[in-house]
């Protein structure tokens, strides 16, 4: 926000109460059923979309009333930044400041005011109580705010809704390439495991690639091998055993958990902990490159997740929630491993799955009896180097478009400073200077004061 020695010109520094009152009218919903009713629940954070509404007729306490074009601010837990500004009338939670502009205020430009980093910042410092840290107004209107000329508010309000819808539709068109993305790692498992990567070397000068069916739904070439995962396992060991209490981020080995990779087995190692071991159990779970980790036990959309572990430059060991599996000489891990993260071996295990209200496991004995398919060994490197191949491009590109949403996310911040120091749009010098009007507002206010006694002194001598 702008401050008394930077301000542009015509702008001037006032506290936000000064132009700014909160609605003290209150109504019991049962006076007015079928009302539209709004709780913090249906204003999204940051935002000021307003998600979905409820009907006062559903609601016992007595609520805030509100009118279209009010600026409604969620003082409950300010961190979490509910503001918006409802175009219908209504009721709304007592947890939820009705907030009336004055006539040196646009609302829509108190609603950027009161959203903006700065404000958000002031009033989480200033609220009150631990569980549930709630701000008063009197607390908000002391917030010092730099106020422009009313109608450069209202260019600045135009100009930020024009940025944001330009922004809005750079978003909508790169979201679906995000979930393009997504889907296209899994296509490129699909084919690798159908045999459709190294379908052409397979070839022969005088013969056609014939690709057979596995009753799971995998294709695979005629020198494919169709084993058990049990057969291609030569050792699995679930993980260490140890609690939160003996986790810590200091010293110690690091301990990987199942939480620090997703389903498409990309890793996340940044919040692994650490854990005392005896020599014996870091010999016993020690992980090595290209050991592959199988989660037994999760909620029913992430038990059975796979990664493969790439390796770091000091020694890890894993959780009693992780299988780690090694296999037999004339299997890659990477190959396995991938193969375990593929659709096909997703949806196999889908009936394997023993769920209970809180958790759902993968026992030993059900994974093991899943088919697999194993090529010689010379195509499985193939296959691999294809794969990494492929997929170091999808995280490149996707890389690429993460990095473009959150600089989207923070566009919105960045137009607001701008706005906030007069840099947005033009200053125009035709505009009434911000502390004229107020200087006209307050002159009104002192002859609405003085004028209510003289019209009380002539009703008594009447």
């Amino acid at each position: 926000m702008g401050n008394g020695n930077t301000l542009p010109s015509g702008w001037t520094t006032v506290a936000l109460g000064e132009v700014v009152s909160v609605s003290l009218e209150k109504m019991e919903p049962s006076s007015s059923p079928g009302s539209h009713y709004l709780g913090l629940e249906h204003v999204e954070p940051r935002t000021g979309v307003i998600i979905g509404k409820g009907i006062a007729g559903d609601v016992r306490s007595v609520s805030n009333r509100f009118r279209a074009g009010d600026v409604l601010y969620g003082k409950l837990r300010p961190y979490l930044n509910k503001v918006c500004i409802p175009d219908f009338d209504g009721l709304c939670s007592a947890e939820l400041l009705v907030l009336h502009p004055s006539p040196a205020i646009d609302s829509h430009f108190l609603r950027y005011c009161i959203s903006a980093p700065e404000f958000v910042e002031y009033a989480t410092r200033n609220a009150a109580g631990i569980n549930l840290p709630r701000v008063s107004f009197g607390v908000l209107a002391a917030y010092p705010l730099g106020l422009p000329p009313v109608s450069e508010q209202r260019r600045i309000v135009e100009e930020v809704g024009r940025l944001k819808l330009h922004a809005r539709a750079a978003n909508v068109e790169l979201e679906p390439l995000a979930m393009l993305l997504g889907s296209l790692r899994q296509s490129i498992l699909a084919a690798a495991f159908r045999g459709d990567l190294t379908a052409d070397s397979r070839r022969g000068p005088q013969t056609k690639d014939r690709i057979t069916k596995m009753p799971t739904g995998v294709s695979r070439a005629p020198n494919w091998q169709r084993r058990t995962l049990k057969e291609v396992v030569a050792d699995a060991k679930f993980g260490l055993v140890r609690s939160i209490a003996q986790q810590s981020n200091e010293g110690g080995n690091l301990y990987v958990r199942m939480q620090h990779f997703d389903l498409n087995g990309i890793w996340n190692q940044e919040a692994l902990t650490r854990v005392q071991a005896t020599v014996r159990e870091i010999a016993e779970y020690a992980l090595a490159p290209g050991d592959v980790l199988f989660n037994t036990r999760n909620s029913y959309e992430l038990v059975g997740k796979v990664a493969i572990w790439p390796g770091g430059t000091e020694p890890a060991l894993f959780n009693n929630n992780l299988m780690r599996l090694r296999f037999r000489n004339d299997v890659l891990p990477e190959f396995m491993g991938f193969q375990m993260q593929a659709p096909a071996f997703r949806a196999q295990i889908e009936s394997s799955k023993s769920a209970t209200t809180s958790v759902c496991a993968i026992y030993g004995k059900d994974l093991f009896r899943q088919p697999v398919v194993v090529p010689p060994l010379e195509e499985q490197r193939v296959v691999v180097a294809l794969i990494e191949q492929a997929l170091e491009r999808i995280s490149k590109t996707t890389i690429r478009v993460r990095s473009s949403q959150q600089q989207l996310a923070e566009l919105k911040q960045a137009v607001l400073a701008k706005a906030f120091c007069g840099e947005l749009v033009p200053q125009d010098p035709n505009d009434e200077p911000a502390s004229v009007l107020l200087e006209r507002i307050r002159a009104e206010k002192v002859d609405e004061g003085t004028a209510k006694p003289r019209r009380g002194r002539r009703s008594a001598r009447a």
